[in-house]
């Protein structure tokens, strides 16, 4: 069981292995067609989403006491700087992505999905979504490089990573 406060170490962990994890899988799944593939682009698509619902949640979430296991972005300013939490796009956007992956809500009845199929081009999509929590990500990492340079640098390859995947150069 983990414990309730996370060491630097956990959080050191976190960053470069599963903040890094959730960050390119995200900017590999935001340029795949869910087009091609049939269901496996369906799946593709609805994973992608997922990676960018975790990741909005990072930095959008207070550190809680409901759940203290779960890391997020405050928890790398704890004792050297402050970080309000902020999703990385607006909360209208938020509460849609999150009832359309996490719930069976209406919301999967709108036109723009057809019938059959779960392509989603809701503000453009994935693509959009994940260009918006690099951009977010990139906020928190430049605030937390100026209130504390060496934790920063636990993010710097994950981010560099995901830039360079969002972008097709990987």
């Amino acid at each position: 069981m983990a414990s309730a406060l996370p060491t630097l170490l956990d959080l050191e962990r976190m960053a470069r292995e599963h903040v890094r994890y959730e960050l390119t899988r995200m900017a590999y799944l935001a340029n795949h067609d869910p087009r091609e593939g049939g269901v496996f682009g369906e799946a593709a698509l609805e994973a992608g989403l997922v990676h960018v619902r975790v990741l909005a949640g990072f930095l959008g979430t207070g550190i809680s006491k409901q759940y203290p296991d779960q890391i997020v972005a405050a928890h790398y300013f704890e004792g050297v700087g402050d970080w309000k939490p902020t999703l990385p796009f607006p909360d209208e956007d938020y509460r849609h992505l999150h009832k359309r992956i996490v719930h069976l809500s209406t919301d999967r009845l709108a036109k723009e999905n057809g019938p059959q199929h779960f392509q989603w081009n809701y503000k453009g999509g994935r693509h959009w979504f994940a260009g918006q929590v690099l951009r977010g990500f990139t906020r928190f990492h430049d605030s937390l490089r100026r209130a504390e340079a060496d934790r920063a640098e636990w993010f710097t390859d994950g981010l560099h990573d995901a830039k360079r995947i969002f972008r097709g150069l990987a």
